[in-house]
């Protein structure tokens, strides 16, 4: 991605400009646009490439309105009381956005494999519902 930050009258530049004819305009000036923003944590269009090492945008920006159902704080705490059943739960969340989701939790510094096998000790939200659920019946 150093391609898209340089600027410039010399073949950076040239680049820049082959860069703007390949990926389009509007999305080389909205790189720098916050795309996902879970609690504290907030990543742009950019470092969501950079950082997260991931270039769906759709996921991300999906990603980022399924999660703020859950009022995060921050990812560490999100991923603390969320599990993959929560986020399947919900209607638009697929394999995409649980992706980026799981860039993110690496990012933060956990390892997404143990975030996806552990078990859950704290009472998730889908549990929440499945019991509301079976008290009803």
């Amino acid at each position: 991605m150093l391609l898209l930050r340089t600027t410039g009258q010399n073949q950076e530049g040239d680049m820049s400009r082959k860069w703007e004819r390949k990926v389009g305009k509007a999305f080389l000036d909205r790189l720098d646009e916050v795309i996902l923003e879970i609690g504290k944590d907030t990543f742009t269009r950019r470092q969501l490439i950079d950082d997260l090492h991931c270039g769906n945008m759709s996921a991300a920006a999906n990603l980022d309105w399924v999660l703020k159902r859950f009022e995060p704080r921050s990812i560490k705490e999100l991923a603390a009381r969320v599990d993959i059943e929560d986020l399947f739960s919900i209607k638009g969340v697929g394999e995409a956005t649980v992706y980026v989701w799981m860039c993110a939790v690496e990012h933060a510094g956990r390892n997404p494999e143990e975030w996806l096998d552990r078990e859950v000790k704290l009472t998730t939200l889908y549990a929440n519902r499945k019991n509301r659920r079976c008290r009803e019946e």
